[in-house]
């Protein structure tokens, strides 16, 4: 009883942890440190046109969050807002977002980044933030490959909703060191999935009706071996509590 208890306390504080990142009322970049003075929002897009093949979605920021989302549009490659102080811009430059050999990249010191995909063509997903926390909905039909989240001190709040495109067999992984783990999974219909968590400091909540305990934190849906189209989930916390609910 103890134990349970102070399990539920742990992912309880991380739930308040996470909240101070994401907003109670949605997302909302609340980076840790946060100068005063006023801020710049930098807006860059680009249609799919010719692009074929995957797309990979790198983003790297030192400080900040990083909002992911798609939006039904198959001529969208991507549309990306980058607010920053422009203390640091004075300090750092102006952030650019790239687009070369099928790969969108931001790679930059302090910002807020909200990034939306379109339906055209297949996307590969890196995201990383030292400091900062990370919403990831994937939606709206989306074609969508492996992923990998990453917040070193942060929350991540993940969502799979049931109209995404998965084919063959693809890895979500969510990591962070500080921070907690909200993770609600819809798996598509002819997907089957995986999900595994573990935490060294922090307390674990799955719900996973329909899909079978392997081991201690460890689920899979019953087919999820022979499945020819699965995804592979894998959310890990050093300090903090993760939150899964699987359907």
């Amino acid at each position: 009883m103890t134990v349970c208890i102070i399990a539920v306390i742990a992912i309880s504080a991380l739930s308040v942890a996470a909240i101070s990142y994401l907003g109670s009322e949605g997302w909302t970049w609340n980076p840790i440190w946060t100068p005063d003075g006023p801020k710049t929002t930098f807006y860059f897009d680009a249609e799919v046109g010719a692009t074929t093949g995957i797309v990979t979605l790198d983003i790297d920021l030192s400080t900040g969050g990083i909002v992911l989302d798609f939006e039904d549009n198959a001529t969208l490659l991507y549309r990306i807002e980058v607010e920053v102080y422009n203390r640091t811009i004075d300090v750092d430059g102006e952030p650019d977002v790239t687009f070369s050999s099928n790969r969108i990249a931001l790679d930059y010191t302090t910002g807020g980044a909200t990034v939306v995909l379109g339906t055209g063509v297949d996307y590969s997903i890196d995201l990383v933030t030292t400091t900062g926390g990370i919403d990831v909905d994937l939606q709206n039909d989306a074609r969508v490959g492996n992923v990998s989240v990453t917040a070193v001190t942060g929350g991540i709040d993940f969502t799979l909703n049931s109209d995404v495109n998965i084919t063959g067999d693809v890895h979500f992984d969510l990591e962070t060191s500080t921070g907690g783990i909200n993770a609600e999974i819809t798996l598509p219909p002819g997907v089957d999935g995986s999900f595994v968590a573990a935490t060294s400091t922090g307390g674990v909540s799955v719900s996973a009706p329909g899909w079978v305990a392997v081991l201690l934190n460890h689920y899979e849906t019953p087919n999820y071996d022979t499945a020819s189209n699965r995804v592979t989930i894998t959310a890990q916390a050093a300090t903090g509590g993760i939150s899964a609910n699987l359907y």
